[in-house]
């Protein structure tokens, strides 16, 4: 993952909003089994001044403090929280993802034992593990209905492809809740003043434009409140609370393991339109 730092704002911007809106979005594994989910924008982002009374102390803690206290927060379902912007999905969570089994290995448990080669795009092979799938249709159903709502609720600042949006980390948090860590704005086509990094073969043919603003807000948390709700956290790296979190500052890149204990990865990759839309996500367990 690459991604290069944005300034630090010297100001602070703090707004609060209650704007409903409403999103729908429907992915099914048999004729009969849907998820529909109701959105509803209830934080806007807040940023803090390094050194400023309010928030001396935030603006200082480790990677794993800071990402402790915002799953307190979401848990808490606090109406501000400095540098987020949350958006609560209200729709039922299988229990999967909300009562852990007490296993370390839980999400490799609860894979099904049967390997699939991740598919290739134009030569370029993302990660040469064999995924799996849920054991569970409907867990597999709604994590790969997670995707979609993570960019219909990003504004339109995130799309579903190989260069944006196309994979996300698992954990299970202290509280033995699962956990999901998505990262977006993975390929940036490479431009010698914008963006002159080179990220390898699989960043060749990107039409992903570089915007630093853009890029301070490619982590998106995935957490389960009850068996009804469960909250996306758009996380503004750029704010100085958030900064500690950062495990490579200028590259905007936030590790799943300061979450929780750490439970393998995710991929869906929408472009298979071949195929069902749960087919379309590949599970690689730890």
């Amino acid at each position: 993952t690459a991604i290069a730092t944005t300034a630090i704002a010297t100001t602070a911007i703090a707004t609060t909003a209650m704007i409903a809106t409403t999103a729908m979005i429907a992915t099914t594994t048999s004729a009969h089994q849907s998820f529909s989910c109701t959105s509803q924008l209830r934080i806007t982002s807040a940023r803090c001044v390094a050194g400023t009374a309010a928030v001396p102390a935030t603006c200082t803690t480790t990677r794993t403090a800071r990402a402790l206290e915002l799953i307190e927060s979401l848990r808490r379902r606090d109406d501000v929280i400095d540098g987020v912007r949350a958006v609560a999905l209200k729709c039922s969570i299988p229990r999967e993802l909300l009562h852990a089994r007490g296993a370390s290995q839980r999400l490799r448990n609860e894979c099904h034992w049967r390997e699939k080669t991740l598919p290739k795009f134009d030569g370029c092979e993302i990660d040469s593990r064999r995924g799996r799938r849920h054991r569970c249709r409907r867990t597999q159903n709604f994590l790969a209905m997670l995707f979609h709502q993570v960019a219909m609720n990003s504004n339109g600042l995130i799309s579903l492809n190989r260069f944006d949006l196309f994979h996300a980390h698992a954990f299970v948090t202290v509280h033995g809740a699962f956990g999901i860590l998505f990262h977006a704005k993975e390929y940036p086509a490479y431009d010698e003043e914008s963006f002159p990094i080179n990220l390898g073969f699989c960043q060749k043919n990107s039409n992903l434009l570089y915007d630093e603003a853009e890029a301070s807000m490619r982590t998106v948390l995935w957490l389960g409140i009850d068996d009804k709700m469960s909250v996306l956290a758009y996380i503004d790296t750029a704010a100085p609370v958030n900064q500690p979190i950062l495990t490579v500052p200028e590259l905007h890149t936030t590790y799943e393991g300061d979450f929780g204990d750490v439970q393998g990865d995710i991929y869906y990759f929408d472009c298979l339109r071949n195929r069902k839309v749960s087919e379309r996500l590949f599970i690689i367990p730890r």
